[in-house]
């Protein structure tokens, strides 16, 4: 059993010159016709590299367009909440210190009562609630950036990729955080090239890779997609859809929100756009498993067995990291009564999603079932510390309740 997850007692992590907070944090066009005309060889290459479009949407099965709030929404603070921010960063004890440790330390201070929450909010009310996800965090953060002034960028971080689940919905969160920066000082005849930053971060021990930077555009992107998928997994199909298409109207591949739409698609019936969306996302997109495996799901449903295994096939020889394939793998294999198997799976999906209960939850169930009632009792308390719903977390405690009586009885 791997060591337990423990909160970290401060939101930030000191490294050298890098700060880090690490707080606890979430797949129709037109065009105009006219007469033939010769075009030089030199525009050849030009139309070749023209992206073929996006299938037609469905728009009319989703509704009136929804009410979505635009950028400077998401990150404007309501006027006491600035106005605090200000009163902070002006105060004479910091009048010393660069912007960007002033939102640092501004950060910290309401860390210490920041809650984790799968609920994707804007700026004001991750503020106003002291609670959010990575992607919350990161509106938070670059609201207070704009108003100090201080440079921001953000890191894409995918060695280990975000799984939520929202009702029937795996949707892989993404993990992002935010970089801020000193101001750049002048030296000498040229320009200092080195400054100091600070990173903005749920966990930053665990994300030790990144896998670039993401422009203001997709993170935008991400956080329609965000909301997106909260609504997807309270089958709010129409807010959902029109989340998705404002997320690709900020970033026209964002190859998550395809996916998605897909899913969206085939779940009121228009299969064929799904399947026109599938493929088309596995041409175009870098990351094809989420797409793969939805395409397979379609095939399955309207009986194409064969072309749904060629798909199975393609996947058995690709990298998932989708931890929820090896929850679902594993409670098959528990139910069959195969628990060797089953435990490895557990475990399999424990490291790689090592933040959700549901693995532990396996875990202590095969424990209990050999009898060694200890461990699944460290299990399930992990479970229990994983599980971020009260109701979830009330069911642990009954099930630890019920572990203690059977094993002094």
């Amino acid at each position: 059993m791997r060591d337990k997850l423990n909160k970290p007692a401060s939101l930030l992590h000191f490294k050298g010159s890098v700060f880090l907070i690490g707080l606890l944090g979430l797949s129709i066009f037109t065009a105009c016709a006219s007469a033939p005309v010769a075009i030089p060889l030199q525009d050849e290459s030009i139309i070749e590299n023209v992206k073929p479009s996006l299938p037609e949407l469905k728009s009319e099965r989703f509704g009136e367009p929804i009410q979505i709030e635009n950028e400077e929404q998401i990150y404007t603070l309501s006027t006491k909440q600035q106005q605090k921010f200000l009163d902070y960063f002006s105060a004479s004890r910091h009048r010393d210190k660069p912007g960007h440790v002033k939102v640092y330390e501004y950060l910290q201070d309401i860390g210490l009562d920041f809650t984790y929450a799968s609920k994707t909010n804007n700026a004001s009310t991750t503020l106003q609630s002291q609670s959010g996800n990575c992607m919350s965090l990161a509106m938070l953060t670059t609201a207070l950036a704009r108003i100090a002034d201080v440079d921001i960028e953000y890191q894409l971080v995918n060695r280990v990729p975000v799984y939520q689940e929202f009702g029937s919905v795996i949707f892989n969160a993404q993990h992002i955080r935010s970089v801020l920066y000193e101001p750049l000082a002048p030296v000498g005849q040229g320009v200092s090239l080195w400054r100091s930053k600070a990173i903005v971060d749920y966990y930053p021990s665990r994300y030790t890779y990144t896998d670039g930077n993401a422009s203001s555009e997709q993170v935008l992107s991400m956080y329609y997609r965000n909301l997106a998928a909260e609504a997807l997994g309270k089958d709010d199909y129409n807010r959902a859809f029109w989340l998705l298409k404002a997320s690709l109207d900020v970033e026209p591949d964002n190859a998550h929100a395809i996916n998605t739409l897909a899913v969206l698609h085939r779940r009121v019936g228009e299969e064929q756009v799904a399947e026109e969306l599938y493929k088309y996302g596995i041409k175009h997109a870098q990351n094809k498993i989420p797409l793969l495996k939805n395409y397979q799901v379609l095939l399955e449903i309207q009986e194409r067995h064969s072309e749904a295994q060629k798909i199975a096939t393609e996947l058995e020889g690709l990298d998932d990291l989708n931890p929820f394939r090896w929850l679902l793998s594993a409670n098959e294999s528990f139910d069959a009564g195969d628990y060797t198997t089953a435990y490895k799976l557990y475990l399999k999906s424990v490291d790689l999603a090592p933040y959700l209960h549901q693995g532990y939850l396996g875990i202590a169930k095969i424990e209990y079932h050999r009898k060694r009632f200890t461990a699944a009792r460290e299990a399930l308390e992990q479970a229990k510390e994983n599980s971020f719903e009260l109701k979830t977390r009330s069911i642990y405690e009954a099930k630890l309740a019920a572990l203690s009586r059977e094993r002094f009885n």
